[in-house]
């Protein structure tokens, strides 16, 4: 993304991991692609560290469906037992 100034500009607020992380995740699922799949990778990264659990699992999750989305897979694959 070009800078965190303007989008906190956007939001109107100091951003934490958590408020960006989620922002970062609303975007990736709005923008398609390339884009969108990069704006999801650094919401994860940027939640990752923090002690934001909540949204790192929704952002991981909506990680996970946009990468099945785009390889067009339909099952999940078998679980070791």
């Amino acid at each position: 993304m070009g800078g965190r100034e303007p989008l906190a500009d956007l939001l109107g607020a100091e951003l934490t991991p958590g408020s960006l992380g989620a922002a970062l995740r609303t975007l990736g699922t709005l923008e398609q692609g390339d884009a969108g799949m990069a704006l999801l990778d650094e919401a994860v990264e940027i939640l990752r560290p923090s002690a934001e659990r909540l949204e790192l699992a929704s952002a991981w999750l909506t990680q996970g469906t946009a990468t099945r989305v785009s390889t067009g897979a339909t099952a999940l694959p078998d679980r070791p037992r």
